[in-house]
C-alpha cells in the first residue's frame, strides 16, 4: 500500500486552458481553485505562419505552391 502525505507547503501548479469559460463547471472555478486567469490574445499574421510552418515541418509538400513570408 502507498504511504502518500501531502506536505502543505509542496507546490502544486495546475494548468487548464478552454476557449468556453462560461462552461465550466462552478465547481471548477469556486475561489481557490483556478487564481489566475490568463487571456492569450490571436497570433498576428506572422505568427500564424510561424504556427502553420512549425507544424507543417515534417509534411512533404508540393514544390513551389506555397510561399511564406520568409
Amino acid at each position: 500500500m502507498f504511504n502518500c502525505r501531502f506536505s502543505q507547503t509542496e507546490g502544486v501548479i495546475f494548468i487548464a486552458a478552454t476557449n468556453f469559460p462560461e462552461l465550466l463547471d462552478k465547481a471548477l472555478v469556486r475561489p481557490g481553485r483556478f487564481d489566475r486567469h490568463v487571456a492569450v490574445p490571436l497570433p498576428d499574421v506572422r505568427g500564424r505562419v510561424q504556427i502553420l510552418e512549425h507544424h507543417l515541418k515534417n509534411v512533404q509538400l508540393a514544390r513551389g505552391k506555397f510561399r511564406f513570408l520568409n
